[in-house]
C-alpha cells in the first residue's frame, strides 16, 4: 500500500470510529484533487453534522486537520458531508463569475495614484474631510 493509500486508510478509519462513537453508520471515501484530499461522508443522519451552519462539519475538519495534516503530502485535506462544501465551491466560483463580470461591464479606466493625491488634497483645502 503506497503512503498516501494508507494515510487515506487512516482518515477513514478515523473518522468511521467517529461515527461509531456517535451511534453513526457513517460511509467514508476518499478522492485525491489536484492540491488536497477530500473526504466525504454519508450515511444515515450524517446531516447532523451540517446543522447550525455545519458547526460540526468544521469540527470534524479541524480533528481531522489536527491529526492527519503533517502526513498529508501537501496538508491540504477538505472534509465534506452530503457534497456541502461541493455545493458551498461551485455556489462561490459562480458567485465570483457573476462579480467579474459586473465589474468588467462597469468598468472605467482606473485614476492614476496622482490624480487620487490631488482630490484628496482640493478636499482637504476645501475643507470637505479632515
Amino acid at each position: 500500500m503506497t503512503a498516501q493509500g494508507d494515510l487515506d486508510a487512516r482518515m477513514v478509519k478515523f473518522l468511521t470510529d467517529v461515527g461509531d462513537a456517535m451511534g453513526l453508520q457513517l460511509t467514508v471515501t476518499t478522492e485525491a484533487l489536484d492540491d488536497a484530499t477530500r473526504v466525504s461522508i454519508a450515511g444515515d443522519r450524517c446531516d447532523v453534522f451540517l446543522q447550525n451552519k455545519a458547526e460540526g462539519l468544521d469540527a470534524l475538519q479541524h480533528l481531522v486537520n489536527a491529526a492527519f495534516r503533517r502526513d498529508h503530502p501537501s496538508g491540504r485535506i477538505v472534509v465534506d458531508c452530503l457534497d456541502y462544501r461541493r455545493g458551498q465551491d461551485s455556489e462561490l466560483r459562480e458567485t465570483a463569475v457573476v462579480l467579474a463580470n459586473r465589474g468588467i461591464a462597469r468598468s472605467r479606466p482606473f485614476k492614476s495614484l496622482r490624480q487620487t493625491n490631488r482630490t484628496l488634497d482640493g478636499c482637504r483645502d476645501r475643507g470637505c474631510i479632515v
